[in-house]
């Protein structure tokens, strides 16, 4: 929790603090959740073959402001929302566009089961089988294993 607060909020975490993000961590649902809305837009974005993906904002605002500085000044902006889901889309679409992450960069986990949307971390092949995480790719292995089996079980049976 402590690093999805930094990745979000881009300061250590306070739990003194009154935040949506503490009251969100001490409950873990709204986590999951937001998670959970982001997994099922970025799978709908893929399967609609959309360039975008359109995520639920709650009440929330925005502060643009004028900072100088020694070349002069800039404008800023600062996004504040009291909903946890809120800030985690936006930190997700800062990441995005800060790790410069093309369409064919994302993969869809091969475990039916899952179908998690991901970022592996080397290049691949598209047409190798990707998994989110070992855990999915122990499973998928297994299930072949034993289809193999029990084929090479009913071939022998004949």
């Amino acid at each position: 929790m402590d690093s999805l607060h930094v990745a979000i909020f881009n300061t250590p975490r306070n739990r003194n603090e009154d935040s949506p993000f503490n009251d969100a961590a001490r409950k873990r649902t709204p986590v999951w959740d937001a998670l959970e809305t982001l997994r099922k837009e970025i799978l709908k974005a893929e399967q609609d073959d959309t360039d975008f993906i359109r995520l639920p904002l709650e009440k929330s605002t925005l502060e643009i402001r004028y900072v100088e500085d020694s070349w002069g000044g800039i404008y800023d902006q600062k996004f504040e929302a009291r909903d946890f889901a809120t800030m985690l889309f936006l930190a997700f679409g800062h990441v995005m566009n800060a790790s410069m992450v093309t369409r064919s960069d994302f993969r869809i986990c091969a475990n039916e089961s899952c179908k998690t949307p991901f970022f592996p971390l080397r290049k691949r092949d598209p047409k190798v089988d990707a998994f989110c995480k070992p855990g999915c790719a122990r499973i998928v292995a297994a299930r072949n294993y034993r289809a193999k089996k029990k084929k090479a079980a009913k071939k022998k049976k004949r």
